[in-house]
């Protein structure tokens, strides 16, 4: 058997600091040095790992203190440096990216190492090779932000539909609004920052909402002649919900990631991790 030691961020508790530790992993080795690792694993060497609100919001909202040191991050790219032998998809040396959910678990992407295990049928972590016209670095940056907008349109009938966007230029918001061009929305009122407009735009928002003015207001403005088919909040708040029977369609929906209160860590926390790590969604069905 031979150690294979290695540091990763870590905390203990909602109220403790996180840390670097030393942790390591126990596996026996082939006449090529090669690790031995469970039949359905794959181990990853993490080259990059990016850090999400939703990793910040696990670490404060986490009360009882583990068996283990908790572990930090969802995203990661790296290289592969030993399979399983059920593992026929990859092998060693391939450069790989993905998700790793990381409830319930101690590790996270925070890591010189990841385990990733492919037996774990809730648990899995999402996995794939990298294409090669991207970098490592930038296969670490969407699996988590990407799949979540992914989850927010799931099932949508997306074609020919007014839909409204608030937060379109947080991360997760830049996604939507490029899937919901792709699919053939045919009016996308964004709701961003004066800096935010040119980039929004770009990506494909038809019109613009200054969030730094009155948004109902300018939401209310944009209703006059049609209603919005689907509102997604990257962003939160309930500023509209008094209004909702005149800005949504009959039978429009309201989906959110965020909550209702902008920033808050639980309510942001809650509805984060049902879109983004167990893959449920949070929707309001206005059904008049």
């Amino acid at each position: 058997m031979t150690d294979l030691s290695y540091k990763r961020y870590s905390f203990t508790t909602g109220f403790s600091p996180l840390k670097i530790i030393t942790d390591k992993f126990n596996f026996p080795q082939d006449s090529q040095d090669n690790f031995i690792i469970p039949a359905s694993d794959i181990l990853v060497k993490i080259h990059y790992a990016s850090l999400n609100p939703v990793d910040s919001k696990l670490h404060h909202t986490s009360f009882f203190q583990p068996f283990s040191n908790h572990g930090m991050g969802k995203d990661f790219s790296g290289e592969v440096i030993a399979v399983g032998g059920n593992i026929t998809k990859f092998k060693i040396g391939d450069l790989v990216q993905g998700f790793h959910p990381g409830v319930l678990t101690n590790d996270g992407t925070f890591s010189e190492y990841l385990l990733v295990k492919t037996n774990m049928w809730f648990l899995n972590t999402e996995i794939t090779k990298i294409p090669s016209n991207i970098t490592l670095k930038e296969a670490a940056a969407w699996p988590l932000v990407l799949g979540t907008a992914m989850l927010m349109i799931d099932g949508l009938s997306i074609k020919d539909k007014k839909v409204l966007l608030l937060g379109g230029a947080t991360s997760v918001g830049r996604y939507v609004t490029q899937l919901l061009r792709i699919e053939g929305a045919e009016e996308i009122v964004v709701s961003c920052s004066p800096r935010s407009q040119e980039l929004v735009s770009e990506l494909g928002a038809t019109r613009i909402i200054n969030y730094r003015e009155n948004v109902l207001n300018q939401v209310l403005d944009n209703v006059r002649d049609k209603p919005f088919d689907y509102i997604f909040d990257c962003w939160g708040g309930t500023e509209l919900f008094s209004n909702l029977d005149t800005i949504l369609a009959k039978k429009g929906t309201y989906h959110t990631i965020v909550g209702d209160i902008p920033g808050s860590d639980f309510g942001s926390f809650v509805s984060i991790v049902q879109v983004g790590l167990i893959g449920l969604k949070s929707t309001l069905l206005m059904d008049k």
